[in-house]
C-alpha cells in the first residue's frame, strides 16, 4: 500500500476507535475491541508517517 492508502486507514480506524471508545464509556463494555482498535490505529499511523 502506497502512503495515501496508509493514511486514510489509519483515519478511518482513528474515527471508529473514538466511536467505540465513547461507546465503551456509556455502556462500560467491549473494552478489549476498543483496546484493539486503540493499538491497529497506533500502528498505521506509525506506518504512514514512515
Amino acid at each position: 500500500m502506497d502512503k495515501k492508502q496508509l493514511t486514510f486507514m489509519a483515519f478511518l480506524f482513528s474515527i471508529s476507535t473514538i466511536i467505540a471508545a465513547v461507546n465503551t464509556i456509556i455502556t462500560g463494555k467491549n473494552k478489549v475491541f476498543t483496546l484493539i482498535l486503540a493499538v491497529i490505529t497506533l500502528v498505521l499511523h506509525r506506518k504512514s508517517k514512515k
